[in-house]
């Protein structure tokens, strides 16, 4: 049996282990268990998963959730005391704290209330499941219905089952284990046999608490002892919730590092747009790696320029274009045109164009052979304008970090060039 676990690792047990902003294939393990708490617990330092960068915790996609289902695989699902917690929202602009919801991602459409102080009916726990749930204890969230829902035609018909493992004493589950079956519509019946033939899945998903005072990989297991059948030693002692208030001060440090890190990976990942994006990514991408070099900068002003780079000696008025294709004269007309706007805003410093092209942008970069098309490099060189290529802006932040060249080498070399600009 193959065996994956997300946000957290259990010793001693052969099996898989990734973290929540790790992409990972599900359907290639018979049983998974996703720990949805790690998530809270880290809201500080992972950015969620609406954030707009690569970097951000990813959920499986709900149609690899019901192939696994399909394939008779199991799947746990281990829920936060709370649904909606504030967690990271990163773009490009800026960082902020954003409410999301940590069920949202499931193949159902799960309603749920939280409330404080009701616990466990024992009289209902599953027979299966008395091994955990042999004492009362409070927990906030309770599930009330599930419902399959899908955009796709082919599960229009499919229905959900939702079996209690443990409720309150009001009904409410604590605790539920979910089975789908897949629905045959009445006219593909009619078209093949005149029959109606559901199938039920084999796997079922579970959404359950993580009690207190339990860790999850205690929990897992005791899933792996007393649902599967597995020898294993369950008395290892647990940490206690108050450990966290104890740390040395040496990994205080260490953990401030690792955030402050993550922070600026993420802000330089934006960077490697450059690369291949296009449109107001890419521009907004540009103007950020001038700035990153060093340079005053001005943003877009629609209908006059993509944005403007501050020299010492003149300001360049930016047209900046990702393409799958080389540039064409459209794009240095355009150019022109932004420069011409520009003469009597800039008359006692002077101003120039610059053009930055992400062109060929599908292509890795040590494969684009050219970037202008026709009599574009005529047009460009016969106006005195630069060209320079968003791989090369790319390769000069690269050569800035590692101290090769300065700001000052970047000036001269595009004040200095003939067309393109580039420091070898």
């Amino acid at each position: 049996m193959r065996i994956l676990t997300i946000g957290g690792s259990v010793p001693g047990i052969e099996h898989d282990s990734e973290a929540w902003d790790t992409k990972v294939n599900i359907k290639d393990y018979n049983t998974v268990f996703l720990n949805l708490d790690k998530i809270v617990e880290r809201s500080d330092e992972v950015p969620g998963p609406t954030s707009e960068i690569p970097h951000k915790i990813k959920f499986p996609p709900q149609e690899d959730i019901k192939k696994s289902l399909k394939a008779g695989h199991n799947i746990f699902v281990f829920l936060p005391r709370t649904r909606y917690p504030n967690l990271l929202h990163v773009t490009e602009e800026d960082t902020k704290k954003v409410e999301q919801d940590l069920l949202s991602w499931l193949p159902f459409k799960v309603r749920s209330t939280e409330e404080t102080g009701t616990s466990v009916n024992r009289s209902s726990v599953s027979e299966n499941w008395e091994w955990y749930f042999d004492s009362d204890f409070d927990w906030p969230l309770f599930i009330e219905k599930i419902n399959l829902t899908s955009d796709d035609a082919k599960h229009l018909f499919d229905t959900v089952h939702q079996h209690t493992i443990a409720s309150t004493a009001f009904g409410e589950d604590i605790a539920c284990r979910i089975g789908i079956t897949a629905g045959t519509d009445i006219a593909t019946a009619l078209a093949e046999n005149g029959e109606i033939n559901d199938r039920k899945y084999s796997g079922s998903l579970f959404l359950l608490p993580i009690r207190p005072n339990w860790r999850f990989k205690n929990v897992v297991r005791g899933v792996l002892s007393n649902l599967y059948g597995w020898s294993i030693d369950l008395e290892e002692t647990a940490q206690p919730n108050w450990l966290d208030q104890h740390y040395l001060p040496r990994q205080k440090s260490i953990g401030n590092k690792i955030k402050e890190l993550r922070q600026e990976y993420a802000e330089l990942d934006k960077f490697r747009k450059l690369l291949y994006m296009d449109g107001e990514e890419l521009e907004e991408t540009v103007i950020q790696a001038f700035e990153y070099l060093g340079f005053e900068t001005e943003d877009e002003i629609s209908g006059k320029r993509d944005g403007l780079v501050h020299l010492s000696s003149k300001a360049f008025v930016l047209e900046i274009e990702g393409t799958t294709n080389d540039i064409g004269i459209k794009k240095c007309r355009q150019l022109d045109d932004w420069v011409e706007n520009a003469q009597e805003e800039f008359k006692n410093t002077g101003v120039d164009g610059l053009l930055v092209a992400n062109a060929n942008r599908t292509l890795q970069p040590a494969e684009r052979e050219s970037c202008i098309a026709g009599n574009s490099q005529e047009f460009l060189e016969k106006r005195g304008y630069k060209v320079i290529e968003t791989p090369e802006l790319f390769s000069l932040i690269s050569k800035s970090q590692s101290g090769v060249v300065g700001q000052e080498e970047i000036e001269e070399a595009i004040l200095d060039s003939d067309l393109f600009v580039t420091i070898s």
